[in-house]
């Protein structure tokens, strides 16, 4: 994780957050960067926004394998300060990432990168810097039939900090902990490697606001 100091946050909150959503939580965004909606609102409800996301993109199989469509989403969603401090370290996750899998770039399609947000909460938020948990559930894997299959589901919480710059919201740094995890139904029986595969191919990733995969969103500026 990226060894960022953030200031303090006046209104730290240690208690359960509330089920209402933030005011304001749909407005839209402005406008698609390298397939990265930017340009939120300077609220609590556009930090949320942001980090939502932010975090949905960083998950998707085309920032996680592609080394074009990565430099695009950092460079439009990341602070000034720590532009290159994040593009090594995502360079290595991908790299330890393909290397689990047994994958090289060249066979990197067969993967499998999904992710949904369940909910956020607030820790801190200020004009000027926000920090949001965000829970999230992701599938990640190779399907391969001799396997049975290797996806598996995740439940993470990741912590989004950011920075009130350039008129947006700027990643500064993200850190992550295993997330409320619900017991798998004893009854469920998991998909075949081809149902994955075709499941993946299928279906379109939802969006959140106006996010989607930015290996199939256009881009303007």
């Amino acid at each position: 994780m990226l060894a960022l100091a953030l200031s303090p946050f006046p209104d730290e909150r240690g208690e359960t957050a509330s089920a209402a959503e933030p005011e304001g939580r749909n407005a839209d965004v402005v406008r698609l960067v390298n397939g990265v909606p930017v340009g939120y609102p300077r609220s609590e409800a556009g930090a949320v926004q942001a980090a939502v996301n932010y975090q949905l993109v960083r998950s998707s199989k085309a920032y996680r394998t592609d080394t074009q469509v990565r430099v695009g989403v950092i460079d439009a969603i990341t602070a000034s300060e720590t532009v290159e401090a994040l593009f090594l370290k995502e360079e290595l996750a991908t790299r330890r990432l393909l290397d689990s899998h047994g994958l090289t770039q060249e066979t990197a399609d067969s993967l499998v990168a999904r992710a949904a947000a369940l909910g956020t909460r607030t820790v801190g938020y200020t004009d000027e810097a926000a920090k949001i948990q965000v829970w999230l559930t992701e599938l990640v894997g190779v399907p391969e039939a001799s396997e049975g299959t290797s996806v598996a589901a995740t439940w993470t919480t990741y912590t989004v900090v950011l920075r009130w710059q350039a008129d947006d919201w700027k990643l500064v740094k993200v850190s992550s902990d295993a997330g409320p995890t619900p017991l798998e139904n004893s009854g469920t029986i998991p998909s075949t490697a081809q149902e994955l595969r075709l499941a993946d191919r299928v279906f379109r990733v939802p969006p959140f606001t106006a996010w989607g995969d930015p290996a199939t969103s256009g881009s303007a500026t």
